[in-house]
């Protein structure tokens, strides 16, 4: 993609601002208080998962993410993506 002008670099963050912010929306939407990712979250992804009251966890073991996923019942997803609630695992604290 090449940018041309600052008018259209200022449309450019402005559409992607929008587009995370509709995914994460559609994830709080389902309910879900608590996002686990094998990688690094970004700026931007943080800003939206605190303004909608949900929580980052990062995990860099795969093998974790499969555990967690496996102990809540959740599918693990390549990238970030509009969420199913089907797809959203469940979790408790047990004593």
């Amino acid at each position: 993609m090449l940018i041309r002008s600052a008018a259209e670099l200022e449309n450019y963050a402005k559409s992607e601002e929008s587009k995370i912010e509709s995914i994460i929306k559609s994830i709080a939407d389902t309910g879900c208080k608590v996002v686990v990712s094998g990688g690094a979250f970004g700026e931007m992804a943080m800003h939206f998962l605190e303004k909608y009251g949900m929580m980052a966890v990062r995990v860099p073991s795969k093998f974790e993410l499969r555990r967690i996923c496996r102990a809540t019942n959740a599918v693990a997803l390549l990238k970030l993506q509009v969420c199913v609630g089907v797809w959203v695992g469940v979790g408790g604290f047990y004593v």
